[in-house]
């Protein structure tokens, strides 16, 4: 997914799901809060949404996608944020980490930490299993997964990563169920039956920027299919936590 393309925000969340969460990021935001800066705040969804009632300011390091960001907003790095210590009372992040390097994921939060006055919240997608959703190219056979995810996460990983300085004040594990498939499976069928995630929206490869993805489809691999979802487990999409300095 190439987040500076204008087709991969022209319709990126058809089902409404962004519309979900924020009705928990509004009930976990602590009613003293005034002043929050969206970190990687993409579209705008949830910043548009909350510029009424806060003084808020957006930030991404997509020129596409802030084109759609109707609150006052800024280009930047969520790793070398723009802004003076403890400028906001809260610092969020909305499905940003999963998408770093591990240096870049502890820049992130030092950033967030050095910013923010009192709170930092944080979303990620909860314990996924980053295979299941991975392409492989038709045209150089690069594997990738198509969100551009690089971490998963659990609430143990996501309290270490604050450190001991800032404690978990709400948590919410919410969001559209998802099936989680055993590794083996997954392994058996990417390696033996050719069959990978088939991505449904735009989406070129990171290595040649071809747009054919590797899909195989016959009686095996639906046979498989039909036993992955019998025993695959299912689990909320999101982990929410607000987080207070101590």
């Amino acid at each position: 997914m190439n987040f500076h393309q204008k087709q991969t925000w022209a319709n990126y969340d058809p089902a409404g799901f962004i519309d979900q969460k924020l009705s928990a990021v509004r009930a976990l935001i602590p009613p003293e809060v005034k002043t929050i800066l969206d970190a990687g705040c993409g579209n705008g969804a949830i910043t548009n949404a909350l510029q009424d009632d806060y003084d808020i300011v957006g930030l991404d390091f997509s020129e596409a996608a802030l084109q759609h960001v109707t609150a006052p907003k800024i280009r930047g790095s969520i790793t070398q944020l723009p802004f003076e210590d403890a400028q906001f009372q809260l610092c969020m992040c909305h499905e940003v980490l999963e998408h770093l390097k591990p240096a870049e994921q502890d820049q992130a939060i030092g950033e967030l930490k050095r910013c923010s006055s009192k709170y930092i919240m944080i979303s990620v997608p909860y314990k996924e299993n980053l295979r299941q959703h991975f392409a492989k190219c038709a045209n150089c056979g690069c594997e990738f997964h198509v969100y551009g995810h690089l971490q998963s996460y659990d609430q143990h990983k996501l309290n270490a990563l604050l450190g001991p300085e800032y404690r978990p004040l709400k948590t919410q594990i919410m969001g559209p169920p998802q099936k989680r498939n055993p590794d083996w499976i997954i392994a058996f069928k990417q390696t033996h039956l050719g069959q990978w995630f088939h991505p449904d929206f735009y989406l070129t490869c990171p290595c040649c920027k071809a747009g054919s993805f590797i899909h195989k489809s016959n009686l095996l691999t639906k046979l498989t299919n039909a036993l992955s979802r019998i025993i695959s487990s299912s689990k909320p999409y999101w982990l929410l936590v607000l987080y207070q300095k101590r």
